[in-house]
């Protein structure tokens, strides 16, 4: 996995240390940004009106538009879940999950840590395609306006629109249909099943 940024990969007081099975890297091969940079943002506009005469009037219009703002909140939400999943098993016979621990971080583990740091040994985090296309939406309208008398207007217009690239969270570790194919290899064997992908 690899964390945004340079220096210490746990820097930020992240409460969290993954199983040294779990490769963990934090050298700034993205840069600086969260995202790269989509310099195809290039969003045209045009409108037209039209009076053929004095009670008629036509109006076209159409352009694209990029939608950047309503990605920010999730992409700095991404960078703060750096996670993983936690399972403690409880035993009945053992009483292992009391008050004092309930999480059972107290128990010895592959990362060697104590509490309160927990130790991840399955990641769970939620991932943000580095170089994704900035969403964007294509829109045109079309209306036609008749003036009918002194204080009246009747008007008839269309508007159409078109999407592409929008963001969506999708599980990227499905489970396979037929159990038989889950003992098959996995690309993101190392990764929790709630890990998603936006």
């Amino acid at each position: 996995m690899v964390r945004v940024g340079t220096s210490d990969v746990y820097g930020g007081d992240i409460p969290i240390r993954f199983d040294p099975a779990i490769t963990v890297v934090r050298d700034g091969r993205l840069g600086p940004n969260l995202i790269q940079t989509d310099y195809k943002d290039f969003a045209p506009r045009l409108g037209i009106a039209y009076s053929p005469s004095g009670n008629w009037t036509i109006r076209v219009g159409g352009g694209f538009f990029y939608a950047q703002e309503g990605g920010a909140p999730s992409y700095y939400d991404n960078t703060r879940n750096f996670a993983g999943r936690l399972n403690p098993t409880a035993s009945a016979t053992l009483n292992n999950i009391t008050f004092a621990d309930p999480y059972l971080l107290k128990a010895a583990n592959p990362c060697g840590t104590t509490p309160p740091l927990v130790c991840a040994t399955l990641p769970g985090p939620t991932l943000v395609t580095y170089d994704r296309r900035t969403p964007y939406t294509a829109q045109w309208t079309t209306n036609i306006e008749r003036q009918l008398g002194k204080s009246m207007v009747a008007e008839i217009g269309y508007l159409g629109s078109v999407s592409h690239f929008l963001q969506r969270f999708h599980n990227i570790k499905q489970s396979h249909p037929r159990p038989q194919l889950d003992s098959l290899p996995h690309p993101l064997a190392r990764v929790g099943t709630d890990a998603v992908c936006g």
